[in-house]
């Protein structure tokens, strides 16, 4: 388990209301942050073992929408489909805790926090440079029965919930466009290498980023949080084309709120 710095966790995780410029909001994109670099919506991969032991990386980041000058943190939330009945095992990326013994399909696949390197430029900046940092994630999935976000927002789908914090306050700009995290989907399993294949690495998947919390410490001007639900541009990414179900890629869907606490016990 990862650690989170304590002054986020103090923080009361509640529904505000952001003060408006500008499209704030929520960014996602692979490989880097949105409009940066090679940044991408959609990942095509052949499912041949050819990026086996490369992960592919996905960047989200926001739009800030006023000053602040005691950013300490966010926490996140990634729902993703194929749009199947249940989630293909290619998408069970971690123990859930129910169901069958043993690890999911593909335990181990999945990581976060994953490197900043190369991630972000003067258009999308790193405010977590300068501080010692923690992070974890938790993950459920429809196929499970410990599931705690139910009903569904979508049929055959998965969640992960993020939290990545500093141990010390720094300064936003309004209107500045800032990484949020980045994590790692690796292949393994796309074909046998003797320990067999997890099925759906060709079917197209959505991934969206449908809310993203902007934690100050508490009692910080002019509010503690600031909560969005919609993109600056974009909060989706696709893979494999992402026409799941023959209707594109899904918008956001609400998020049903849990507390630190709850969120912090089940990081892994």
């Amino acid at each position: 388990m990862r650690s989170l710095a304590s002054s986020v966790i103090l923080v009361a995780l509640v529904p505000v209301l952001a003060h408006a410029v500008e499209n704030p909001g929520i960014n996602f994109a692979w490989n880097n942050c949105l409009g940066v670099g090679d940044a991408a919506s959609n990942i095509n991969y052949a499912c041949d073992g050819s990026r086996n032991g490369q992960p592919y990386r996905a960047v989200f980041s926001f739009v800030q929408p006023v000053p602040i000058d005691s950013f300490v943190g966010v926490q996140g939330t990634l729902d993703f489909t194929a749009g199947t009945p249940t989630l293909p095992d290619w998408w069970t990326l971690a123990v859930s805790g129910a169901g069958p013994p043993g690890p999911d399909c593909r335990d181990g696949n999945f990581d976060y926090p994953a490197s900043f390197l190369g991630v972000g430029d003067a258009s999308c900046m790193n405010p977590w440079v300068n501080a010692h940092t923690g992070g974890g994630w938790a993950f459920w999935y429809q196929n499970k029965a410990d599931n705690p976000w139910t009903p569904t927002p979508w049929p055959g789908y998965g969640r992960i919930r993020f939290a990545f914090a500093r141990d010390t306050t720094t300064h936003l700009d309004g209107g500045g466009h800032y990484i949020g995290g980045v994590f790692t989907i690796d292949t393994w399993k796309d074909v046998d290498t003797g320990e067999a294949v997890c099925s759906g690495c060709s079917l197209p998947a959505c991934l969206a980023m449908t809310e993203l919390s902007i934690y100050q410490v508490s009692g910080s001007p002019p509010q503690d949080i600031f909560t969005f639900n919609a993109p600056a541009t974009r909060q989706y990414i696709t893979w494999q084309g992402g026409n799941v179900g023959g209707n594109g890629c899904p918008g956001a869907v609400p998020v049903r709120r849990a507390t630190w606490g709850s969120i912090k016990a089940t990081y892994r």
